[in-house]
């Protein structure tokens, strides 16, 4: 054998061991980590349950915080349910206030809530 047929088939074993996508035979995939993060998690959060359109907000019941970010230039977004909101927009009955450090200060039906993005777990 010469050495590129040894060098393909050695490339096809070390690809066939470390395929990390397994199909079953309903034809469902699997996807097997080897110990990294999944990167079909999202990585601001999951949440217990589907999350509605900020237009179907009408209470503070309704509202899952999943992060914050200010850009270089200062320009600050707030996740909500999914959804990227910037500071002063208004959806719905929902107008983001203010953005802070970590947490957000919401409007709702002319009612103001504060947000913390890390809550105290007791």
């Amino acid at each position: 054998m010469s050495t590129k047929c040894i060098c393909i088939l050695a490339l096809l074993f070390v690809v066939s061991i470390s395929f990390s996508v397994i199909a079953h035979a309903d034809g469902s995939y699997v996807y097997d980590s080897h110990g990294r993060r999944d990167p079909f998690v999202p990585l601001l959060g999951v949440t217990s349950g589907p999350l509605g359109s900020l237009e179907d907000i009408m209470g503070i019941e309704d509202v899952s915080l999943q992060g914050l970010a200010v850009d270089s230039a200062g320009r600050k977004v707030v996740v909500i349910n999914g959804e990227m909101v910037i500071e002063g927009q208004t959806v719905g009955r929902l107008t983001v206030k203010k953005i802070l450090k970590d947490e957000v200060i919401l409007i709702i039906d002319y009612r103001e809530y504060t947000l913390n993005l890390y809550q105290d777990k007791d």
